[in-house]
């Protein structure tokens, strides 16, 4: 009686505490961006961006984990921007075949100039920066090719095809080529990384990921996801979406929208992930597949034709919910079904749920591999006190 009073208290401090940071959502307003011509959004490791340009003006607004703005005047007409997680770097144009780059440190708010000394081969449409190495596309005689620029050396990378886009993802420079395939650049050395699905452009999506103008989530390291949202980021294992007229960045358990009127509104990922309502269909024997409370066999299979859903007891599944411990069968490949919050595979998230993470959490439960996924509730492969917020939150 005592542990259950206990437990009782403890799961209600947790919601208060849920009410108080985890539902928090938080508005601010960057009028620095309304002046910008175009608006961009970089997704990093620890920090999330929205920069942009206008005239001789470049901003950047830090949006996650803090709300801060930088914005700065440089020495001619900006042409491209792009972002890392400390530096907002410009291409500009000073004069006929004259460009010049720009980087802005968000922290201290410095700014460095860099002089190109070939001005009249660069093509503007693109630029990236990462580990004090600029990177720019060069035309020469009809081909288009990237030079690298650093304080002691210039670095040439030639390919086989036109190079399209430059473009920064975490922290690292890469370049698009005209036959769909990306590189990573660094130091002259240049790492075929993926084949896009499609000839659009790309944008940041995530530390590892840059979705496409055809709608396509991409792991540079490779694997392609068709998400068809207008816009979408991955971080965290959850993939969060937009079909509408606004950008979304996202770092660590936070995800920010950019509205119309220039106000960024930031929420908990678990509030708006799309990651958690299905995963990839299985590769292997073994695969997880992730769900989110309340999925249903006809969802699923609207989701997946052909796939057969398997209960415990291995009987076909035909209607109702599913739940942890179900499984799928593609092809002959099967994977294991986790509902996210389902540990015990009632199909609902309850407060026995909830008891049954705070027992593996003092060691007098051991929880089997689905089961510790489905108690993962922000995906950052830990069990701790955030998923148990997280999960008592559910569960009310």
């Amino acid at each position: 009686m005592i542990k259950r009073a206990f437990s009782c208290l403890v799961v209600f401090a947790l919601l208060v505490v849920s009410a108080q940071f985890v539902r928090a959502e938080k508005s601010v307003k960057y009028d620095e961006l309304s002046i910008c011509r175009r608006v961009f959004a970089y997704s990093g490791n620890s920090s999330a961006y929205f920069y942009g340009f206008y005239e001789k003006t470049i901003c950047s607004a830090r949006v996650v984990p803090d709300d801060s703005a930088r914005k700065a005047t440089v020495s001619g007409n900006v042409l491209a921007v792009c972002h890392d997680e400390d530096n907002l770097c410009a291409l500009y144009s000073s004069g006929y075949e004259k460009f010049g780059a720009a980087r802005l440190n968000i922290n201290s708010g410095r700014l460095y100039y860099r002089e190109i000394v070939s001005g009249k081969n660069v093509q503007f449409s693109s630029i990236a920066e990462a580990d004090g190495e600029l990177f720019l596309i060069i035309v020469e005689n009809g081909v288009s090719f990237v030079t690298g620029y650093t304080e002691n050396s210039n670095y040439t990378y030639r390919f086989e095809a036109d190079v399209r886009q430059l473009f920064v993802n975490d922290s690292r420079a890469y370049a698009l080529t005209i036959d769909k395939r990306v590189f990573r650049l660094s130091k002259g050395e240049k790492s075929f990384c993926c084949q896009m699905p499609d000839n659009g452009t790309v944008t940041d999506a995530g530390r590892g990921y840059v979705y496409t103008s055809g709608r396509s989530l991409v792991n540079l390291a490779g694997g392609v996801q068709y998400i068809g949202s207008k816009l979408a980021v991955k971080v965290n294992g959850s993939i969060i979406k937009s079909d509408k007229d606004m950008l979304i960045a996202a770092s660590g358990d936070k995800f920010a929208s950019l509205n119309k009127d220039y106000s960024c509104t930031v929420k908990d990922i678990n509030d708006k992930a799309e990651g958690s309502s299905f995963g990839s269909s299985p590769r292997s024997i073994g695969d997880i597949i992730i769900c989110a409370q309340g999925t249903t066999v006809k969802a699923f299979k609207d989701k997946y034709p052909g796939a057969i859903l398997r209960g415990r007891d291995n009987s076909e599944l035909t209607a109702g919910k599913l739940r942890t411990g179900d499984r799928a069968v593609f092809s002959g490949n099967t994977g294991e079904i986790v509902v996210t919050g389902d540990i015990d595979g009632s199909a609902t998230v309850t407060g026995e749920d909830v008891r049954t993470l705070m027992k593996s959490m003092t060691d007098s439960v051991v929880l089997s591999a689905c089961e510790r996924e489905a108690a993962d509730m922000n995906r950052d492969n830990e069990l701790n006190n955030r998923d148990l917020v997280l999960l008592a939150r559910a569960a009310s």
